[in-house]
């Protein structure tokens, strides 16, 4: 490839971008993959590495051009009418893009993923190559809702291989429409980054029957099961050791949460088995956009939604009842499910304790909500009144009532709460929360 940054048109770059994508080697290799810029400027700098000047020529021809694809609808419709081997080389180098960039995320991340759906292909870079089952072998770790995971092992790090039952269940009409459904979450997933989600790695279709999605490793696993750890341990859920880590964790959730609906995506299914603690005990955010598998594997075994309903809002169990709405998640009803996870989190059990799923779907259309106070294993829990109060502004009937994150997270940093003070006195949360992060050694 020769002086291509020199036939570079800036006023035609969707020329150019095609001119890259018709040589034979489309794209730098990853090591040489640049963020885009504005203006561009890779070749000033000493510090890039490059492999060749020709890698070099198409680093910078690459991020010119999508700079002025970005900018441009007509531009971006040209390029969402590319098929096969050009959508491929696309799709290829945009993702190298985005795995580097700090810039254009949301804009670059929506024309990727346009142009995946459109043309029924994802990124050659989500298909991984030398994952292999943990030394433990073929147990599964977790059976959850609608998938099993194992422990992995990838690039010398542990990995968690979730593999969706609903694969082996299915014809291959079924198989086949699915996979396109799951190819389009993971690209979702792979493309977003935030300290309380959960790190997506890509998919790996050889270990089992069909594909599982790789991702990082959480040692402390669902957060539901951690705090049931703590108070096996023998601290109470109104003492100060516990308090630290629920409202910190309820914190990360929201922030967690702010990040998504910031970047135009919706969780759907937000529920103490997809909120996972990592090794630096803080909260990570998984399976967002992921329930689709649930439902389908309820309807292919004519079974419920394994328990998933004590975390819905009424118009996703009800939608007749709410004119004009669908069942479909929105940032409203993954309002009411954090509401759901505040009593989750402090009682270490599922919301609704005692009452069936079906009391449970008979009942949330028509007002019911989760009770503040439980007898839960012979003792009597109540959610302290702030809790409480944060849960009830997350479950109004109207979905545009509830709660918005950044009111609650406001909330809790304008809260005077005496027991997560660790100097004996009150303080406020969002002090408190610097503290927390800093003394990780002494929770432990």
């Amino acid at each position: 490839m020769t002086s291509l940054l020199a036939d570079i048109d800036v006023e035609d770059p969707i020329s150019g971008f095609f001119k890259i994508l018709n040589e034979d080697d489309a794209g730098p290799c990853p090591v040489c993959c640049i963020p885009l810029s504005d203006p561009p400027s890779p070749v000033t700098n000493p510090m890039t590495p490059f492999c060749s000047q020709a890698c070099r020529e198409v680093a910078v021809c690459m991020c010119i051009m999508l700079d002025g694809c970005l900018q441009s609808r007509a531009h971006e419709n040209i390029m969402l009418r590319l098929r096969d081997t050009l959508a491929q080389k696309a799709l290829n180098i945009m993702q190298k893009i985005a795995d580097k960039s700090l810039q254009h995320q949301r804009p670059l991340r929506s024309l990727l993923i346009q142009l995946a759906k459109h043309s029924h292909r994802i990124p050659a870079s989500l298909f991984l190559q030398g994952v292999r089952l943990h030394q433990s072998g073929r147990g599964e770790i977790y059976v959850g809702g609608f998938a099993n995971v194992h422990r992995g092992r990838y690039n010398h790090q542990d990995v968690a291989l979730k593999v969706l039952r609903v694969f082996a269940n299915s014809d291959e009409a079924t198989k086949n429409d699915l996979k396109q459904k799951l190819h389009y979450e993971a690209l979702i997933w792979r493309n977003v980054c935030h300290r309380h989600v959960l790190p997506f790695l890509g998919i790996d279709g050889h270990i089992f029957r069909g594909p599982c999605m790789v991702s990082t490793w959480m040692p402390h696993g669902q957060i539901r099961n951690k705090a049931q750890s703590l108070i096996r341990k023998g601290h109470k859920r109104d003492d100060l050791y516990y308090l630290r880590y629920a409202f910190k964790w309820l914190y990360e959730i929201l922030q967690g949460l702010e990040y998504l609906h910031g970047e135009g995506l919706v969780h759907g299914d937000l529920r103490g088995p997809n909120i996972l603690i990592d090794d630096t005990r803080c909260v990570r955010l998984t399976d967002f956009g992921l329930a689709v598998f649930s439902e389908t594997e309820s309807r292919e075994l004519g079974s419920s939604r394994g328990g998933h309903e004590r975390w819905m809002a009424p118009e996703q169990i009800s939608p007749e009842i709410y004119e004009g709405h669908s069942e479909r998640p929105t940032v409203y009803s993954d309002m009411f499910s954090f509401g759901c996870v505040c009593v989750e989190l402090y009682t270490a059990h599922a919301p609704y304790f005692g009452c069936s799923d079906i009391q449970v779907m008979g009942g949330v259309p028509y007002g019911r909500r989760p009770l503040r106070t439980n007898i839960i294993d012979g003792v009597e829990v109540a959610l302290p009144v702030e809790l409480w109060w944060i849960a009830e502004k997350c479950w109004a009937h109207d979905p545009r009532s509830r709660a918005e994150i950044g009111e609650l997270l406001h909330d809790l940093e304008d809260m005077q709460i005496p027991w997560v003070s660790t100097l004996g006195g009150p303080i406020v949360i969002s002090r408190t929360f610097t503290q927390l992060t800093s003394s990780q050694n002494e929770l432990r």
